[in-house]
């Protein structure tokens, strides 16, 4: 049995070999959706306002603000799971990489948000400072780390069924994910992934879960005050 240091170096080794990529575009992917939606909303004020009731209407139904800190970061805690799950989970739609989806609507909606608050004259650098990166400083890179895992899982599957398909060929023509790094068969793709998402994905999303519930709440009323803005 090995220990869990060994094990949370195995996982780092193998974000940095087998993952970083697929992260670093998905996160580059994320920002660009961003600005570009909140460049686009900021000159559509009515766009705005809707689609920000819209997201509003949707987190409300899931996370009730009104029933107390336990239950709303319990809340939080497993629309994220539901979340982070369903994209690892697409994954396994082979040639379709669906993941990617998730990137550019959580990009969308962090676009649509800034936008709003903007426009009804929030101070964004104070939001996004006090509001938004203590819990999403851990919750978007894990949420984007999510993605990739589901990225990284759709091509194995459709790497394995054209090997299945037109045969091994030569080795050439389909690479590795990693060059530093063997082939892996694609069960070993499916254990990594579980144990990824088991020992990385959940301890952060209910670390997330908990500042976003307990101590994002006390900073925006300590710095920002109180966001009547609906």
């Amino acid at each position: 049995m090995k220990d869990i240091k060994q094990l949370y170096r195995e996982e780092w080794y193998r974000f940095k070999t087998r993952h970083l990529k697929i992260f670093l575009l998905a996160l580059l992917l994320f920002i660009l959706v961003a600005v570009l939606s909140y460049t686009y909303l900021l000159g559509h004020p009515d766009l705005t306002e809707q689609k920000f009731l819209e997201l509003a209407e949707k987190l409300l139904e899931k996370v009730p603000v009104d029933k107390g800190r336990l239950v709303m970061s319990a809340a939080i805690l497993l629309s994220n799971l539901a979340a982070v799950s369903l994209v690892v989970g697409l994954g396994l739609a082979p040639f379709m990489f669906l993941p990617t989806f998730g990137v550019i609507l959580n990009g969308a909606a962090m676009g649509v948000m800034s936008a709003f608050m903007t426009l009804r004259g929030v101070d964004l650098g104070s939001l996004l400072l006090f509001g938004l990166a203590p819990h999403g400083i851990i919750e978007i890179p894990t949420f984007l780390y999510a993605c990739t895992l589901g990225i990284a899982l759709c091509l194995g599957l459709t790497r394995f069924i054209i090997k299945e398909l037109f045969g091994r060929g030569n080795p050439a023509e389909l690479p590795s994910p990693s060059e530093k790094g063997p082939e892996e068969s694609f069960t070993d793709l499916l254990k990594h992934t579980f144990r990824t998402f088991v020992l990385v994905i959940v301890p952060l999303i209910l670390l997330a879960a908990v500042i976003e519930a307990f101590i994002t709440p006390l900073l925006i009323h300590a710095f920002i005050g109180d966001l009547h803005i609906l």
